[in-house]
């Protein structure tokens, strides 16, 4: 039992601030009950200065292993990202190598590659800004080159970047010619006449 004459009367407002603190800290449910019925000053509270150092101590020991581990974690996710990173760039370069054709990769596809990678690696994931993914890959790999059409960003190899363009226009022509064909069979279908009497005369 500790003496009453060694027991402090708590006074500010500080020490109640505190020790609310070191309650959530250390989820001391006995404490944080008794502090929830009013501040220290309010209910008159008395403490003894070794248990309050001893309050604060165990606090301090228990945030230091929790920023250990939060440093673990991040330290954790950086070394998934940079592996995550190497596979990245080996996969551009193995696909180029592969192809006999023009490769043409999705900023976008690779985005989402990296961070599942990441997640996978770490049980975390780093979100990347696909601006700055974009500049990695350019700074690593100098022979590729980045185009935009409209909202989406393309990574082409320098030796590509022809056979590439040719690929899209080839594309947009088929595309385009579709819709031409389509065009002129709605009209040959809604406007010219099905039978010879049913074609439309314009009276004077």
């Amino acid at each position: 039992m500790v003496p009453l004459s060694s027991l402090r009367e708590a006074m500010t407002m500080k020490l109640n601030d505190r020790l609310k603190s070191c309650a959530e800290t250390l989820q001391d449910k006995q404490l944080l009950a008794k502090l929830s019925t009013g501040d220290v000053i309010a209910q008159d509270l008395k403490y003894h200065p070794a248990c309050l150092v001893a309050l604060y101590n165990k606090e301090r020991a228990v945030k230091k292993k929790t920023e250990e581990q939060a440093q673990i974690d991040t330290d954790a996710e950086k070394e998934a990202g940079d592996v995550a990173l190497a596979e990245l760039f080996n996969y551009i370069f193995e696909t180029q190598r592969n192809s006999d054709g023009a490769n043409t990769f999705r900023l976008a596809d690779l985005s989402n590659m990296y961070e599942r990678r990441v997640q996978q690696l770490s049980e975390g994931t780093i979100p990347i800004h696909r601006t700055r993914l974009k500049e990695m890959l350019l700074a690593k790999i100098p022979d590729l080159q980045a185009y935009t059409k409209g909202r989406e960003v393309l990574l082409v190899f320098e030796k590509d970047v022809g056979p590439a363009i040719a690929y899209i226009l080839e594309k947009l022509q088929k595309l385009l010619g579709h819709k031409l064909r389509n065009i002129k069979q709605n009209f040959l279908v809604h406007f010219l006449p099905k039978k010879p009497n049913q074609a439309f005369q314009h009276h004077c």
